[in-house]
């Protein structure tokens, strides 16, 4: 498998909604995803491609185009790849190009023994990072418990109508904090801060769990609202299905630990948990959470 990066498909109208300059051609007309072997080498011994990313290049209005980059598997690679075939100079297709050696990545969740660990994970936050941590831990058959201070979606989604209607704050189930992140509430597009391999998983996951299938190829991904709603929903059945559990407007309000080593978590509800293993989820706007645990040091 081999990545060739900067193929530029050009064509006069190649245009998208809500593009400066575009005044035509609906999103379905766009060419992706149906790139062709012929497209790139019509004589060359491609087999087949598949689509990684793909991005508007704009900057020229009278002139706009789709940028891919695109893995692709030859016969005989290596020896067609070592001769001058490799540039084939068809200028009317590909302006530029760099190849270079493709590995497909697949995360495989470790196989653990339950038996080891004494008390069932606890993680403190149903954001993009809590929500991800259940999912892999209830693949591996750890049944994670989830603790939210928010409620639910189809309550969250209540309560914030309410706050926009009336004024009146739940300070728990807003905008903030409840199932999903902050993230439920803005208009869904997913953005990196790091261009790592591994996070292609989470896009998959999203997709399987309802997400429009573009998000694994186009450079700025977008799920939109409405829609990352049931995404969150599906997520947690799954994870619910395979034996994890939710608990919504339930708050860590202290631990103990002895030895440094934890040993148990208390709750706004007056419980006590015992516990090993804590994953602190809580995104950036838990502060009674953030100064309890500078107090602890």
């Amino acid at each position: 498998m081999h990545r060739l990066l900067g193929f530029e498909y050009k064509t006069p109208f190649i245009q998208k909604k809500n593009v400066p300059g575009c005044d035509k051609q609906a999103d379905s007309d766009l060419p992706h995803p149906v790139i062709n072997v012929g497209m790139i080498y019509p004589d060359g011994p491609v087999r087949n491609i598949i689509v990684r990313k793909s991005a508007i290049d704009s900057r020229n209005k009278g002139n706009i185009r789709l940028i891919y980059a695109v893995d692709v598997n030859f016969t005989g690679e290596d020896e067609w790849l070592d001769s001058a075939d490799a540039i084939p100079g068809r200028k009317e297709v590909i302006v530029r190009h760099r190849i270079r050696k493709s590995e497909e990545y697949q995360y495989n969740i470790p196989v653990v023994c339950r038996p080891a660990l004494q008390h069932r994970p606890v993680i403190a936050g149903s954001g993009p990072a809590g929500l991800f941590a259940a999912l892999v831990l209830a693949r591996a058959g750890l049944n994670p418990l989830i603790l939210e201070r928010g409620s639910k979606v189809e309550k969250r989604v209540k309560d914030v109508e309410s706050f926009f209607a009336t004024g009146k704050l739940d300070t728990s189930s807003n905008v903030q904090f409840g199932e999903g992140g902050a993230g439920t509430f803005s208009d869904g597009k997913l953005y990196s801060l790091i261009n790592d391999h591994r996070t292609r998983f989470l896009f998959e996951e999203f997709v399987k769990a309802g997400a429009p299938e573009e998000i694994l190829w186009d450079a700025k991904p977008h799920i939109g609202t409405d829609r990352l709603r049931s995404v969150v929903i599906n997520l947690r059945k799954e994870i619910e299905a395979l034996g994890g559990t939710f608990r919504f407007d339930t708050i860590l309000t202290n631990f103990r630990h002895t030895d440094n080593i934890l040993r148990c978590i208390e709750l706004n509800t007056s419980e006590e948990l015992e516990l090993s293993n804590l994953v602190l989820a809580i995104g950036h706007s838990a502060r009674d959470t953030f100064e309890m645990l500078f107090e602890k040091g």
